[in-house]
């Protein structure tokens, strides 16, 4: 096996306007496992929802003050033989990687990353896709072990500007899974899960935006979960066929809280 045959879905991260951020944590309040966090790595922080799923990855929804209008995808090893993730270098040696560490508010080490762009430009770079190698004394963060409300992420959707193609292909060239084809206004990227599962990633291009906007995530509760229909501004939870469907509406919606049963 190839290092690459050993790398899955660390987390995905979406930036959404502040109204929203706040509206969705309401939301989530209730929930194992989905917590609001203020993060502090060196000079640079930033606040997110993070929603772990039972594997262990997970899906942040980042507070629009950070990286406003992008879209991350981070990829770390799961097996034993691809431990070092950083020696996808070695696997493809073509691509300009990058490389540093990311360090937290104390100065300690907390993870390598490799990656095709400027990860830690959060002004220019709208697109990141990049590897995690965690340092061992961070390697499984003691909230990732409570009960979780999502069994696994199914499918991320968000809208993004034409302009994000180019950048998409060029620094998403290495990303491990499958690419389900393409088309002039569309692009799926299936990526493996830590459970052996898979977790898409859809793209739709509009000629009038820039940037990304988050339109809709899929996932599986857990019965641990206790969620609620809730609409707030443009946000809706539907619970359908044993998933929990998060969309983004438009216009708003006023204030409309129901119970959803599983």
């Amino acid at each position: 096996m190839t290092i690459r045959d050993g790398l899955a879905l660390d987390h995905l991260y979406v930036s959404i306007p502040e109204k929203d951020f706040n509206t969705l944590a309401l939301i989530f309040a209730s929930q194992p496992g989905i917590n609001r966090e203020k993060v502090q790595a060196g000079d640079n922080g930033w606040e997110g929802l993070y929603a772990y799923t039972r594997a262990g990855g997970y899906f942040e929804f980042l507070r629009g003050t950070h990286r406003q209008g992008s879209l991350g995808i981070a990829i770390s090893s799961y097996v034993s033989h691809a431990m070092d993730a950083r020696k996808l270098r070695e696997e493809l040696p073509e691509l300009l990687w990058k490389t540093g560490t990311r360090t937290l508010e104390d100065g300690k080490p907390w993870f390598d990353f490799l990656s095709l762009g400027d990860y830690l430009s959060h002004e220019t770079t709208l697109f990141n896709a990049w590897i995690m190698h965690y340092h061992q004394n961070h390697w499984v963060p003691s909230r990732r072990r409570q009960p979780r409300a999502i069994d696994g992420l199914v499918e991320l959707h968000v809208d993004a500007g034409i302009g994000q193609r180019t950048e998409i292909e060029l620094k998403g060239a290495w990303l491990p899974g499958t690419n389900l084809g393409e088309s002039c206004d569309e692009m799926v990227q299936v990526l493996p899960d830590r459970d052996g599962g898979d977790v898409r990633v859809r793209i739709t291009f509009k000629d009038d935006l820039k940037g990304f906007h988050f339109r809709s995530l899929t996932f599986l509760p857990t019965r641990e979960a206790t969620w609620k229909s809730c609409r707030h501004g443009s946000w809706e939870i539907d619970c359908l066929d044993g998933q929990v469907r998060l969309n983004y509406r438009c216009p708003n919606m006023g204030v409309d809280v129901d119970s959803c049963k599983d």
